[in-house]
């Protein structure tokens, strides 16, 4: 540990803040620039990208003393595939992130008459995480503070939701934690909307 006015720690604390800044600048020119460009709409195989990022996930749950547990049913949308990819490693990111060791993160995917279904589900806190109104998550809630991160992790869930004609649902699971949905519209629904002007 450093000297208190130690210089070395001085910088890595400098460095810490600053690359904090830094993803949050690229959260939000992220979330700009998405509302002005057009989707490069394709089939998307959400059982797939779901897949891939739990993969993509697996050393982090490991060292995190966590089970990521699967159920992934063939289901597609239509969408630009990187922007689910964002959406998906995000919600799987943030349960990881509050979830505490000994415990399981729950990622499920399946279709229905209704579409498709995202579903991520943790032994964190809950809604206690969020602040009083969901959709406002650039605001971290109180009991996050203490947890790494620039807050725009679920901003950007929203709004790629939001581009996609998908619902995100908040709710509390019983037993404890919290459970994330987002429904997206069948595929005979056509292909999500322009951009708001």
């Amino acid at each position: 540990q450093g000297r208190p006015g130690d210089p070395a720690k001085a910088f890595l604390l400098a460095r810490g803040t600053i690359d904090g800044l830094l993803q949050m600048i690229d959260g939000v020119l992220f979330i700009t620039g998405m509302r002005i460009r057009d989707l490069k709409v394709e089939r998307v195989p959400l059982h797939e990208v779901a897949s891939e990022i739990a993969e993509l996930f697996g050393e982090v749950a490991e060292s995190k003393e966590i089970e990521l547990e699967r159920s992934l049913h063939p289901a597609f949308i239509m969408g630009e595939r990187a922007l689910i990819e964002r959406l998906t490693a995000n919600l799987v990111d943030n349960a990881l992130k509050y979830s505490p060791p000994g415990s399981a993160v729950r990622l499920r995917v399946r279709a229905d008459a209704d579409g498709a279904l995202l579903e991520i589900s943790d032994k964190g806190q809950g809604l206690a995480n969020f602040p009083e109104t969901p959709g406002m998550l650039l605001a971290r809630g109180q009991a996050t503070q203490e947890v790494a991160g620039t807050g725009l992790g679920l901003a950007l869930v929203l709004r790629i939701a939001e581009r996609h004609d998908a619902q995100v649902h908040f709710a509390d699971r019983e037993g404890g934690g919290l459970m994330v949905a987002v429904r997206f519209a069948p595929e005979s629904a056509g292909v999500p909307g322009p951009p708001a002007t």
